[in-house]
């Protein structure tokens, strides 16, 4: 961090600390039921220590099946206790926004029943695209596996 008290920086550097474990047990775990344990533990431990910011929130969405996050952080607004020490940039609601004057407020004169079904598909399509980004990283693993164990049997 740069200038300013002690203790306002001791929460940005743990803050920054959670993100960090949890991108990379995101990224070198490779068993996914030891990685979702690691990634929510770290995350519950932020949210104890009043350190989900916008990154951890993120870090935190990246590293767990969508249906863990959901069940996890529901939707809306985040506990106000989960967010109390975060200095860098706050998320305030589940999507890591900050929302803002009329965040969830009706439109007038228009229906917002075609909005959430346009958000519907959005987020099917995000998850659709995840699982299919996973399944080509796990085909990617396994022929470097398969080349490795032809190359080891031919030496």
């Amino acid at each position: 961090g740069s200038g300013g008290g002690g203790a306002g920086n001791n929460g940005a550097e743990a803050e920054r600390a959670y993100y960090r474990m949890m991108k990379c047990v995101t990224n070198l775990v490779d068993d996914e039921a030891q990685r979702v344990e690691e990634v929510r533990d770290l995350f519950t431990a932020a949210c104890d220590r009043g350190l989900v910011s916008a990154n951890v929130l993120r870090a935190f969405r990246e590293g767990v099946p969508e249906e863990v996050f959901t069940k996890t952080v529901g939707s809306g607004r985040l506990a106000d206790k989960w967010i109390e020490n975060v200095k860098s940039i706050k998320a305030l609601y589940t999507d890591g926004s900050m929302g803002g004057a009329g965040k969830h407020a009706r439109r007038k004169g228009k229906s917002t029943s075609d909005w959430a079904k346009k958000q519907r598909r959005k987020e099917q399509r995000r998850v659709g695209m995840k699982r299919a980004k996973e399944e080509r990283k796990q085909q990617r693993k396994s022929q470097r596996v398969a080349k490795a164990k032809r190359r080891e049997a031919l030496a």
